[in-house]
């Protein structure tokens, strides 16, 4: 079962597989696959009956992650190849992974991703809660054998910062500990239900400009209140 927005955005992706080239589009099954293989071949979950397992993405997560990365605006392979899509909202019932995928695709951002001196964010409107998808990252990052070599957390029992040794950097952010002068390649802005304005957003958004495919990634469940 799924709802309209969800089967709209099947269909545009079957649509954009038949026709997209004529509008530009390119469908790099490669770059797909390298994302996905991220997940499955170097990340872990963690927590409870889930510590230490294989990341192996369910089917709606297959989909997101493929569809995000595996679509281009030129031919992959000419010079100058970029992704078609920078922003994505996903919104989930509790319990389907959306922090462990949001955590999964801000290490993608800052290890994988060709990117230069990478600044990974996650954003919430408090810092306990932003805290909650970097948590994630780290413990991905301490059980990954590939990933405790290219990334170092500090802060010792309380990390704060992954560090890479390429200059590389992912922290969590939030409204009351915000800095102006952020130059995000991955913006993840968790609960965005629960965000009163744009204002955390908009000023990760103002940092694009100095990036050449940014990726704006924002999760959220339905939340309790209907007013």
């Amino acid at each position: 079962m799924a709802g309209p927005s969800v089967r709209a955005e099947c269909l545009r992706h079957l649509t954009d597989l038949a026709i997209g080239e004529d509008r530009g589009l390119f469908w790099d099954l490669d770059e797909a696959n390298r994302a996905i293989a991220f997940f499955e071949n170097h990340l872990k979950l963690n927590g409870g009956q889930f510590e230490g397992l294989p990341f192996l993405l369910h089917p709606a997560q297959v989909f997101i992650v493929g569809r995000f990365y595996g679509f281009m605006l030129r031919n992959p392979r000419a010079l100058g190849g970029k992704r078609r899509f920078r922003k994505m909202y996903s919104e989930m019932g509790k319990g389907n992974g959306k922090s462990p995928l949001a955590a999964g695709m801000g290490l993608f951002g800052l290890v994988a991703d060709k990117e230069g001196r990478p600044e990974v964010y996650a954003a919430a409107t408090t810092k306990d809660q932003a805290m909650v998808v970097f948590r994630d990252a780290v413990a991905m990052v301490r059980l990954s054998k590939t990933l405790e070599k290219a990334v170092r957390v500090t802060g010792g029992q309380n990390p704060w910062n992954l560090h890479t040794n390429k200059g590389g950097f992912f922290r969590p952010i939030s409204p009351e500990a915000a800095h102006s002068g952020p130059r995000p390649s991955v913006a993840l802005c968790d609960e965005l239900h629960e965000h009163p304005s744009r204002a955390t957003i908009d000023m990760l958004e103002a940092g694009f400009k100095f990036r050449e495919q940014p990726a704006l990634i924002m999760i959220t469940n339905s939340g309790f209140d209907k007013k």
